[in-house]
Order: structure tokens, then sequence, then C-alpha cells
């Protein structure tokens, strides 16, 4: 939440521009006709991620959780304004036209901290898009930033900015989470977890899975949210620590317990 143009300066994998919708600060790191460095390029990929300036990458300040939008509506009708419309205005006053009706857009982002998520774009269909994207669609990246963000209001709003129509609302919000349901949430050993499976309801209660039988029975029984969260210890912290969670251990059993010195709901 602090960005600043000095940390702007000083990242050493920039993209072109940062804006922050809480604040309304913006700066450029990069001119618009040169390629930005913010995506990882796998070498299994043919398409460059980075490719020229025709991929025009912007940093946006928030902290993302799994399956939820970031963003209030007044937020993402500032981002439409001013991200979305200036960068169309920008590809616009070289004969390039970006297509605002194409919008990438998820829901469920469960499990999208890896390459192989399902709902990341392939080589072909990354090299051959026109539209809006984010990190989370760009192929062979590991990253789920952002989240279930209305990417759709997004274009909306910039639509309606550059006289393009009054735009038809703000877009879909993603159906809100079943409390009563669980979640499996797998500490991936690839991003420094302890490769232990969990089970999570809304609740505060967790458990460490230790039979993968038990997995085909909740799902066959319905009890079990689409996707698994392939997650860090740093997105343990805020996926599940923000709710009062913490990861701990009882006889050497791996579970999550409750912080007694953050209130339940409440984001430290």
């Amino acid at each position: 939440m602090g960005l600043s143009a000095s940390y702007a300066q000083g990242h050493p994998y920039p993209p072109q521009s940062w804006a922050n919708p809480y604040t309304g600060d913006k700066w450029q790191s990069i001119e618009l006709d040169r390629a930005a460095l913010a995506l990882y390029q796998p070498s299994y990929t043919n398409s460059y991620l980075n490719r020229n300036w025709y991929c025009s990458q912007t940093e946006l300040v928030g902290v993302p959780e799994v399956s939820a939008p970031t963003y209030s509506d007044q937020q993402n009708k500032w981002i439409g304004e001013n991200v979305i419309a200036p960068i169309w205005q920008a590809f616009q006053s070289v004969g390039i036209n970006v297509d605002l009706n194409n919008v990438r857009y998820h829901a469920d982002t469960g499990g999208s901290a890896s390459e192989y998520w399902p709902g990341r774009m392939s080589d072909d269909e990354y090299f051959h898009y026109n539209g809006i994207l984010c990190h989370i669609d760009a192929v062979g990246n590991d990253h789920w930033d952002c989240s279930a963000e209305n990417t759709i209001a997004w274009a909306n709003y910039a639509k309606a900015f550059l006289g393009q129509g009054p735009g038809p609302g703000p877009g879909p919000t993603p159906t809100p989470e079943d409390e009563d349901m669980l979640q499996l949430v797998w500490a991936d050993p690839k991003q420094g977890g302890s490769n232990t499976l969990y089970v999570v309801d809304g609740n505060a209660n967790a458990w460490a899975l230790t039979n993968p039988d038990t997995v085909g029975v909740l799902s066959a029984l319905g009890l079990l949210k689409p996707g698994q969260h392939n997650v860090s210890p740093q997105t343990f912290w805020r996926y599940l620590h923000y709710r009062g969670y913490y990861e701990g251990s009882s006889n050497g059993w791996p579970w999550f317990q409750q912080d007694p010195s953050i209130p339940e709901g409440v984001h430290p």
C-alpha cells in the first residue's frame, strides 16, 4: 500500500506503469513504446511474454484474496478511466486498436499459483490475444495475482470514458463463496510450502489430510468447493491469517489454529 516512486524506479523487473487505486498515484518506469519486464518467461513457451510494447503492463496496488474481488466499484471505475482508457489511447495513436470488448475474467482463482492452472492461456492464445488480461492469465507464469477482479467493469468504464457508449454497468460480480463448504489448500513445496494438504471450512477450522481417499469422499458428497489452492507460506498468511488463523502443529501434525491476537475477519 505504500508504493512510492522510488520503489517503482528501483524495481529490477518493472512494468511500463504503476497505479494506486487507493490514492490516485500513478508512475511510469518504461516508455510506452518499449518492452516491459514484469512477466516471467519460462523456457518452454514459444511466445515471448514481454514482447515489445504490444503487451502494455501496469502493476496495480492491492492485496488480493483467492476467489474474491480486490477493488470496490468506485476503484474499478478509477482503473477503467485512469489505466485502461489512457493505454487504449496510446495504442490508438499509432494505429493499433485494442478490443475493449475482449476481456479475460475469472470468478474462481483457486489453484492459480501454478503455471499449470487451467485458467491460464496457451502459447497460441496469448500470442494472438487482443484485449484486457491480467498476470493470472499469462502462459507459463506461476503468480496468482490478481484475483477475481471485475475486469469487465474496467473495460465498461473505460468505454464510457472514451465515449464508446454508456457501458452496461459495472459487470458481473463473482459468486460469493459458500461458507458451509470446504476448501482444499495445499502448502506447495515449489513455493516453499510443507507439501501438506489441508481442508479448511468457514468457521475457523482446518485439518491436515493424510489419506488421499478423503478428498474423493468429500468431493463425492458435494462438500468441496471447486479448485485447490496451491499456496506458499506467505500466501497462507494472507489467505488464512486474515481470518485469524496461523499454521501450527500439535504432536507432529500440522494444522491451522486460531490466533487470539487477531479478531476473526480482521485483516492485519
